[in-house]
């Protein structure tokens, strides 16, 4: 698991449950979510419900986050090496 400061994460991100997701070591969603504080009260989620019958990252969105990550040097999906370098609010 990766680790963050969960204090740069917006107060109102969504954070997704599905840690078994194909794409969960790559979205800064599980990222959010494996790193939450034990501290706070309460969180959004994406609704679990939703995720098991829609593709929440389309092609399209799964394909401008390897650009961007090209752009900034890397060639394949490794979040340990960018995860800094993302902008939360995106």
């Amino acid at each position: 698991m990766s680790k963050i400061n969960y204090d740069e994460v917006p107060g109102c991100y969504l954070h997704c449950i599905k840690a078994d997701c194909k794409m969960a070591d790559h979205c800064l969603r599980q990222l959010a979510m494996q790193n939450l504080p034990g501290n706070l009260t309460a969180v959004t989620i994406l609704n679990p419900q939703l995720t098991q019958t829609a593709q929440l990252c389309s092609p399209s969105d799964i394909k401008q986050v390897e650009d961007a990550l090209k752009a900034i040097g890397h060639e394949e999906l490794k979040f340990d090496a960018y995860v800094e370098k993302l902008n939360w609010n995106d």
